[in-house]
């Protein structure tokens, strides 16, 4: 599982510096990616329980997909929140879906702890892409 793990999570930072170079990102947006990639490996790595480990990279993906499905859509239809805000609540609303399941399905058990690591993965996801869209924002206005 540990290999497993290394290796979804090497997909994932490739994912990212791939879709970096194709946006034409600036050295100052590397900077501040491989910043928030160096915290990331840094509380994965002081994690000791693997299943947690994977619930942070799993709902940190699928925040970005919900962030940017909404931002996509140009949706802020949820009774006036803001696209981010709307983003961790559907992703949030996945995971009660997902823990939920699981109180139901024998030899699984409903964990508050894993909604927990879901809600700081989300949020983390979210704001890492709300501060490197501001460093973008920063570096396009200045150059």
């Amino acid at each position: 599982l540990s290999t497993t793990f290394w290796l979804g999570l090497i997909l994932i930072g490739i994912t990212v510096f791939v879709h970096g170079i194709r946006s034409k990102a600036s050295i100052t947006q590397f900077f501040v990616g491989f910043g928030i990639a160096g915290v990331y490996i840094i509380g994965l790595a002081r994690m000791g329980v693997t299943e947690e480990r994977s619930h942070i990279i799993e709902y940190s993906v699928l925040a970005i997909f919900m962030l940017e499905l909404l931002k996509e859509r140009n949706t802020s239809g949820f009774k006036g929140l803001s696209i981010p805000v709307a983003a961790i609540l559907l992703t949030l609303g996945v995971s009660i879906i997902d823990e939920g399941i699981q109180f139901l399905v024998p030899d699984r058990v409903f964990d508050p702890f894993d909604l927990l690591f879901n809600t700081i993965a989300t949020v983390g996801a979210v704001a890492s892409s709300l501060i490197l869209s501001w460093v973008r924002d920063k570096t396009i206005k200045k150059g």
